[in-house]
């Protein structure tokens, strides 16, 4: 599975990498790269950093989350058509889900009430004040 390192200057996440093997990986970083700034003031929120934020193609996974944010992988494909990316919301949901890993671990009421305020938190950010994501230096 190859692929590739992208530096960024984004300051919360170190690397963006994708899956160089699959036809239109450059869209798919195009994808990483609007993720990472859509999440950016809730992960400065919070003082999270990630090291790597990366896409991955298993089967039945949508995310992982490896040592409370160190590496983020989120699928970006429909896993009946590497061709076809997930729909935007799916993806971002995703991200949210993983960040809430760097919270809590387990899949507990615990985890889901993280995830709600986070989830709230981003909706109020993008509502409130109409954010759509500036630069990756944003």
């Amino acid at each position: 599975m190859a692929t590739r390192q992208h530096a960024t200057s984004l300051d919360l996440i170190s690397n963006i990498t994708v899956l160089t093997s699959k036809r239109n990986h450059e869209e798919a970083l195009c994808i990483l790269q609007r993720v990472a700034r859509m999440v950016r003031p809730v992960m400065k929120a919070h003082g999270w950093k990630i090291h790597t934020l990366a896409e991955f193609y298993p089967k039945h996974l949508l995310g992982m989350n490896t040592n409370r944010g160190y590496k983020i992988q989120l699928c970006l494909r429909s896993h009946m058509d590497e061709t076809t990316f997930l729909p935007w919301d799916d993806i971002l949901g995703t991200m949210l889900h993983e960040l809430t890993h760097n919270i809590r671990g387990p899949h507990d009421e615990l985890f889901y009430k993280a995830l709600d305020n986070l989830n709230d938190e981003y909706d109020r950010l993008v509502l409130d004040t109409g954010y759509v994501g500036k630069g990756l230096d944003a």
